[in-house]
């Protein structure tokens, strides 16, 4: 991670670099040369964006996609402020404060002041999607393209500003920006979907699971996506001839890596494209693209003491890392507290139930239900710190949490455990919360 940190600030060093060693007249105040270079700052941080939002294999290798997203949010968070505090920095600095309170500007200075506005509006909407009760598909096609004219609109900005100002590295910078931004956006959005489309797997079954959840068992009608770890994720897409709409959407693969390169995927009625889940019947074509992610106990193969705390449909990458110890017979301890809502929510209970006790790797699993039924004789309530103490036992040191689940699930069992003493190292998740 910090080897990508610290490419990605040399990124942003270098146009920063070619404008101080260009310079620009000797005339503008410290201000206005400072607001040119906050404004160069704030562009090639935006150009850097869509590299983020890549999927780049050798970015998100022992990262995580969910790291690369969170750090996507805080430099967009960034640029706005950077990006706010150019014109008013330029307005100080050349008294013109008509920038700030008029729209009677060139066209260029008006372009400006939109490609700011729209990145407000794209920081508001991503904020609050959820409040605002935006679907998401709506939200990511609208985010996508207003992300494509802020750049655009604040590169032709630049370019005049730069010239008006004689800033001889905004001659090149800006389109030297467009072209990296536009060559990342070929490669997420037409490249790579069109690559999975040519190699599409097929549904060989739609499985109704408990609680609203359908697994989808797929077969590569070609060469699949390369060998994924239990517990990762993948991209999928249906394609032109299903019933389902042709909406990109990430989901965990609930499948063991199988040499036949089959894969499973177990998604949950939420709303929005997963209620239509159903829909899908086997022959459909889907297109796959990944595997992501490091959430997986195959990247820390030094742990055999595991813990793994599901909540609801969090169960899946765990179900797929037990898939995967059974596969190999693994020499592992795995305790699986798993907690719902109700019984009937259980997902793989018939299987979780096969698996408690089993042998290589030894499991042992305990459910939990907030809303069991009278005749409930397991734990009640929710993942308590009393119900990891019960379960563990107080001392901790020596073992492995995986935590899946609703966020906010997430983040209280987290607290809970680093209460306990257990150090972050031996705390693992991954969460998307777009």
């Amino acid at each position: 991670m910090k080897i990508r940190i610290g490419l990605y600030l040399i990124a942003i060093a270098v146009p920063l670099t070619v404008s101080v060693a260009v310079g620009g007249t000797k005339t503008d105040p410290l201000s206005v040369v400072t607001a040119l270079r906050f404004g160069l700052i704030g562009l090639t941080i935006i150009s850097l964006q869509f590299v983020l939002a890549s999927r780049a294999k050798w970015m998100e290798r022992g990262v995580g996609m969910d790291r690369i997203f969170r750090f996507h949010r805080a430099m967009a968070i960034c640029a706005a402020g950077i990006l706010a505090a150019h014109p008013v920095l330029l307005a100080v600095g050349s008294k013109h404060h008509d920038l700030l309170t008029s729209f009677n500007q060139p066209p260029a200075i008006i372009v400006g002041k939109l490609s700011l506005l729209l990145m407000f509006a794209i920081a508001l909407t991503s904020a609050y999607r959820l409040s605002l009760k935006i679907e998401f598909e709506l939200w990511r096609v609208g985010h996508n393209a207003i992300a494509v004219l802020v750049l655009a609109f604040g590169c032709f900005h630049a370019s005049y500003v730069g010239q008006s100002h004689d800033f001889p590295a905004f001659r090149i910078v800006p389109l030297t920006l467009l072209v990296v931004a536009a060559c990342a956006y070929v490669v997420t959005k037409i490249i790579a979907p069109s690559r999975a489309s040519r190699s599409p797997y097929a549904i060989l079954g739609v499985i109704p699971e408990a609680g609203k959840v359908t697994t989808l068992e797929l077969a590569p009608t070609a060469k699949g996506i390369e060998s994924n770890a239990p517990g990762q994720f993948a991209f999928i897409r249906f394609l032109a001839d299903s019933n389902l709409p042709s909406e990109e959407h990430p989901f965990t693969i609930s499948s063991a890596p199988s040499e036949s390169g089959r894969l499973a995927f177990t998604i949950k009625n939420s709303g929005d494209f997963t209620a239509k889940i159903t829909d899908a019947k086997p022959g459909d074509l889907v297109a796959v693209q990944g595997p992501y992610g490091v959430f997986s106990n195959t990247f820390h193969p030094a742990e055999k003491d595991l813990v793994f705390i599901a909540g609801g449909i969090g169960i899946t990458p765990l179900m797929s890392m037990i898939r995967g110890m059974k596969r190999v017979s693994a020499d592992a301890d795995v305790l699986l507290i798993y907690g719902n809502q109700t019984e009937g929510e259980i997902v793989f209970r018939e299987e979780i139930d096969e698996l408690s006790g089993s042998d290589r790797p030894r499991v042992r699993v305990v459910h939990v239900l907030n809303k069991p039924g009278d005749g409930w004789q397991g734990a009640r309530g929710y993942v308590s710190r009393d119900l990891i103490i019960q379960e563990c036992g107080s001392d901790l040191s020596g073992k492995a949490f995986y935590v899946c689940g609703p966020v906010v699930m997430m983040d209280m069992v987290g607290r809970i455990l680093r209460g306990l003493g257990v150090p972050k190292r031996s705390i693992h998740w991954e969460r998307f919360a777009l």
